[in-house]
């Protein structure tokens, strides 16, 4: 795909709405950005064969952030083109489209209404261990309403509903349509100490698996607290039961959350900690034939992720950044035709730095190198065959971007 007819389009939305902009507005809700990355990786198709690729990515987006009264519209649509020097089977173009809706109602209501679309290629490290540089496109779309009641208060009582759709290209086994109902109360002691408790029903259906059923019924507790403003804590504690609707998948119990922290001391230096926790996050489906017949088994995974970061704003326009995040996989088979004994389990390091610099206003550049490992994961069936969930690999990726935003439009 060009991107010259998506940025012709583009740029005329600018010329009209810095057009309006001399009716007197002083509001700067539009923006353009254009951008290209270059990035070269080792080991792109996430393998022992170690296999390294180029990939460029010229990117436009159009944003757009407008407050009018009591309401707040967003809008942020984003086109991409990726190419690849040595996978051209994989070029293809990415679509990105957020919109969002707030609005305060009466003196104590708030609602709020959003979408997304996005068109993107599959990670190749959640491809099929076997098949990673296949061309699995992913389509994902979301919708969802909040309504609030409390604004400004002590209390705020705040129901949800989410339904979403994702199909795979080359994995229509893993599509699925999901919906998720939402019920939390929130406290807020102060200004700057809040608490939460609430319940989430998600129903997930994997239409390609004869129709088979997944609800998940989590209950939630959670706490935000700023302290002095130079530290901001967040962490969610959640309870969760899943039951599948063939009996031939084992239901299941267990506790998730995610802990995030930020410090930012009076000197350059500003410092992360994020913790989680995910039950079930990295399903993967598993094929292999008994007799004539092929079988599609469930695996739950158990993620637990760990990163630290530190940032350094050495200059007003000058920024570095490290980071280091390790992963531990544990798979617990959910079909009951699978060997369960076989609880393996894996480890995923990855270590980066980066450095941006704003050159103008409106120009920026930024470059960062990133060293990664994952050690194999493997599994048996019933029949004692092993099957590899992941393989095991490592490899360095090193890439620069340059981006250049216009956000002058005024209307």
């Amino acid at each position: 795909m060009s991107l010259r007819p998506v940025a012709a389009a583009v740029l005329s939305l600018g010329v009209l709405a810095s057009g309006h902009a001399v009716a007197g507005e002083d509001t700067t809700p539009l923006s353009l950005t254009v951008s290209h990355e270059i990035m070269r990786d080792s080991n792109f198709s996430k393998n022992d064969n170690g296999q390294s690729e180029t990939v460029n990515t010229t990117g436009a987006q159009l944003g757009l952030n407008k407050a009018y009264g009591r309401q707040n519209y967003s809008l942020s649509a984003r086109v991409d083109a990726k190419r690849y020097a040595s996978n051209d089977q994989l070029n293809n173009d990415g679509k990105n489209v957020t919109a969002a809706l707030s609005s305060e109602l009466f003196s104590n209501w708030i609602v709020r209404i959003n979408g997304l679309y996005d068109e993107n290629l599959n990670q190749i490290q959640n491809n099929d261990a076997g098949n990673r540089l296949v061309k699995n496109l992913r389509k994902y779309r979301d919708g969802g309403l909040t309504l609030q009641y409390g604004n400004g208060g002590t209390w705020a009582l705040i129901g949800s509903y989410d339904a979403n759709n994702v199909t795979y290209e080359a994995q229509p086994v893993n599509n699925t349509k999901q919906h998720t109902n939402g019920l939390k109360l929130v406290y807020y002691s102060s200004d700057v100490l809040n608490f939460g408790l609430g319940g989430r029903r998600v129903s997930s259906n994997y239409v390609n698996r004869n129709d088979l059923v997944q609800t998940d019924k989590n209950v939630d507790f959670s706490v935000n607290w700023r302290a002095t403003g130079l530290s901001n804590l967040s962490a969610v504690l959640t309870r969760r039961s899943t039951d599948y609707s063939d009996t031939q998948y084992a239901s299941s119990t267990g506790w998730g959350g995610q802990l995030g922290w930020d410090y930012t001391p009076s000197g350059l230096m500003s410092y992360g900690l994020n913790m989680s926790r995910t039950i079930g996050s990295d399903r993967q489906s598993t094929n292999y034939v008994a007799g004539s017949t092929p079988i599609v088994s469930l695996a739950d995974t158990i993620a637990t992720t760990v990163t630290a970061d530190a940032r350094l704003q050495a200059t007003a326009k000058l920024l570095f950044t490290t980071s280091y995040t390790l992963t531990q996989y544990k798979q617990d088979n959910a079909y009951t035709g699978l060997d369960n004994s076989q609880k393996s389990s894996s480890l995923g390091r990855s270590f980066s730095v980066g450095g941006s610099y704003q050159v103008l206003r409106s120009l920026k550049g930024s470059c960062s190198y990133t060293k990664y490992s994952q050690t194999k994961q493997e599994s048996r069936n019933l029949f004692g065959d092993p099957y590899i969930i992941r393989p095991q690999y490592d490899g360095h990726a090193f890439s620069c971007n340059a981006n250049f935003t216009i956000d002058s439009f005024n209307f």
